[in-house]
C-alpha cells in the first residue's frame, strides 16, 4: 500500500499479470520446472497449475481474459510448436488457442479476438470462439504490440529502436 504500511509478500514466481478484478496475480514458477500459480492479493490460498501435456514458457502474454475466469499462456507440447493456450482458473489441462508457431500478443477488450504473430512476423486477429484468422497488415513484422485500447479497434505498437510509439 502507499500509506507507509509494510509490503506483504505474495509468493514465489515471475509475475505475468493481475486479474481484471485485482484479486489474483498469475505467476510463472520457474523453480518447479513447469508450473504456474495464482497468488491471491487478499485472503485465500494460492492455486498451483502443473499441466501434464503442456510445457509452460515464461514469456508474457496478455494473460487474463476480461471475465477473469481464465488466462492465456505460451507453451509447447509433444508434436507441436510454440502456441498460445487458455488456462481456466478452476484447473484442468490448458486448451490450445492458436495453431503451431503462432503466438498470442494481446486479447481484445471484449475477449473475442486475440492479436497474434507468426514466425514470419505477420500479425493476425484470431477469433476466440472459432472462425478464420484475419491478417493485420498495418503492423510491421519488426514492431511490437503494446496495448489494445478500450475502443476495441486500436492497437498501440512500438517500433524497433529507441522507444518510438505510434
Amino acid at each position: 500500500k502507499t500509506d507507509g504500511s509494510p509490503a506483504i509478500r505474495l509468493g514465489d514466481g515471475d509475475p505475468l499479470g493481475f486479474s481484471p478484478d485485482d484479486r489474483w496475480l498469475a505467476a510463472n514458477l520457474p523453480a518447479t520446472g513447469n508450473g504456474l500459480s495464482l497468488l491471491p492479493l487478499g485472503a485465500g490460498e494460492a492455486r498451483v497449475f502443473k499441466a501434464e501435456k503442456v510445457r509452460f514458457l515464461p514469456e508474457r502474454v496478455s494473460p487474463w481474459m476480461p471475465d477473469g475466469k481464465s488466462f492465456l499462456i505460451l507453451g509447447t507440447e509433444q508434436g507441436h510448436g510454440l502456441r498460445t493456450y487458455q488456462q481456466s482458473i478452476d484447473g484442468g489441462e490448458p486448451k490450445p488457442i492458436t495453431p503451431d508457431d503462432v503466438v498470442g500478443d494481446l486479447i481484445s477488450p471484449d475477449g473475442t479476438r486475440l492479436l497474434c504473430h507468426d514466425l514470419q512476423g505477420k500479425f493476425w486477429l484470431y477469433p476466440m470462439h472459432g472462425g478464420s484468422p484475419r491478417e493485420v497488415p498495418a503492423i510491421a513484422s519488426d514492431e511490437t504490440a503494446v496495448q489494445w485500447l478500450s475502443d476495441g479497434k486500436t492497437v498501440v505498437v512500438r517500433a524497433p529502436g529507441p522507444l518510438v510509439v505510434k
